[in-house]
């Protein structure tokens, strides 16, 4: 059967759409491969109250900063953050999210560094949301190494309250003390500052680890970002 040309047009616009949704997209693919993985939190699920810094508690580049532990090897392609609030929070943030390699039982050299992360409507305590933010380049993690971030509002009041687990044994959890705050500077374990602290409300997903090495991120390359 010969159609006219204008239907003709028409008929293979719809088959090519079709084909179009018929066929996956594989940059969609990629990124659902990249994020099947396990989900590794060192909290037991419940959260008992909270930590935080603010105002001169806080300031740039990380200071007023939580880290959490780990010691599972992969690639990490998701971190995630528990996060409450005491009022009316619209958007939660800013956030500069940190991987840290482990250097003497502290977190050392920057592995990752993601800035300026908004996570969304945070609901008041005692309610919890878990922020999940997706890992935009390759990171392969072996041994012992540091999750984190850096809440982006210093001298000023509290953006966000990171969930903390209290029950069970002290973890490996740290914070980096600015200085005037009545305890030692730089980074200290949050069991000093805050109380016996069993593990923050962060998690990783990690998934099978590619042969792709890992570059860290001078000081330098990271002290550039807050100069832009």
């Amino acid at each position: 059967m010969r159609y006219p040309c204008g239907l003709r047009i028409l008929v293979l616009v719809v088959a090519a759409a079709i084909l179009m949704l018929a066929v996956p997209c594989p940059g969609a693919a990629n990124e659902r491969a990249l994020c099947e993985g396990s989900t590794i939190t060192n909290a037991d699920g419940t959260f008992e109250w909270v930590a935080w810094w603010a105002y001169g508690g806080v300031q740039p580049p990380d200071l007023g900063a939580f880290a959490e532990r780990f010691d599972t090897g992969g690639q990490m392609c998701q971190i995630g953050l528990q996060f409450t609030g005491f009022g009316a929070f619209e958007l939660g943030g800013p956030l500069d999210i940190y991987v840290w390699a482990d250097q003497e039982g502290t977190p050392g050299t920057v592995l990752y560094l993601k800035t300026n992360v908004f996570v969304g409507y945070v609901p008041v305590w005692p309610t919890i949301r878990e922020h999940f933010e997706d890992v935009t380049e390759i990171l392969c993690v072996d041994g012992a190494y540091w999750v984190g971030y850096w809440g982006n509002w210093p001298d000023s009041t509290v953006g966000l309250y990171l969930a903390v687990d209290l029950t069970g044994e002290p973890g490996h959890a740290m914070t980096k003390v600015a200085p005037g705050q009545g305890f030692p500077e730089g980074w200290q374990p949050v069991n000093d500052v805050f109380g016996p602290t069993h593990a923050l409300g962060i998690s990783i997903k990690l998934a099978d680890c590619s042969p792709v090495p890992v570059e860290s991120m001078s000081w330098g390359k990271v002290k550039s970002l807050y100069a832009q």
